[in-house]
């Protein structure tokens, strides 16, 4: 499940007991070409650990220069323990 958060189209349906939703956000970015990707959900332990790695536009290349917040949702399997997120490099 990805999209943004408050889209005008209705969000995709999660049976909440039987999974659950992790979220990354950036927050505001001031211009197009930054994202982010979920890239791992692994055990660890009696915990999840989430993995994300955030991409930024290159020194060189051109975008548009307008607000952007990307984000990524992912429904997973329900975990009762501990959710550990970590920034990784992409």
């Amino acid at each position: 499940m990805a999209g943004a958060v408050g889209a005008a189209r209705p969000g995709p349906s999660v049976d909440f007991a039987k999974n659950m939703v992790l979220a990354v956000f950036l927050g505001s970015r001031s211009s197009a070409g930054y994202g982010v990707e979920i890239t791992e959900v692994r055990s660890d332990g009696d915990g999840l650990v989430v993995r994300w790695a955030e991409r930024r536009p290159g020194r060189d290349q051109m975008s548009a220069q307008v607000m952007t917040a990307p984000s990524q949702l992912v429904s997973v399997p329900r975990h009762a323990g501990e959710v550990r997120f970590e920034k990784v490099q992409p």
